[in-house]
């Protein structure tokens, strides 16, 4: 298989399986409330305090916040497995799941992982 089939095969996987399901979920998420609340615990501890992310939250409030992500699990794993350029699947995975969210914004700034090989 080659690299552009892989790929292929992981972002369908990723859009079609795991977002369609993902997508589901949060929309009947949404509705709780304190919803932002909620996420932004989970989201916060899950990469503030997980050996497989290395980052810092900038700020955060009722209303916003923001983390920096400097070492991300799935670039780790892909790199490890030999496989770097499927990072850009999962990045365009949490693309796809944070853009759903109605009354959150998710932006992205700094390197984003192109289909370059």
């Amino acid at each position: 298989m080659t690299k552009e089939e892989a790929y292929d095969v992981v972002n369908d996987y990723l859009q079609t399986r795991v977002c369609a399901k993902m997508i589901k979920r949060y929309r009947v998420l949404e509705k709780l409330p304190n919803f932002f609340s909620i996420y932004r615990t989970v989201f916060s501890y899950i990469v503030l305090h997980h050996d497989n992310w290395k980052a810092e939250c900038l700020f955060s409030n009722p209303n916003e916040f923001q983390i920096n992500i400097h070492q991300c699990f799935w670039y780790d794993a892909c790199l490890q497995n030999g496989c770097p350029e499927l990072t850009s699947a999962f990045c365009a995975c949490d693309d796809t799941l944070y853009s759903c969210l109605h009354k959150m914004r998710f932006y992205r700034s700094g390197q984003w992982f192109d289909r370059t090989w």
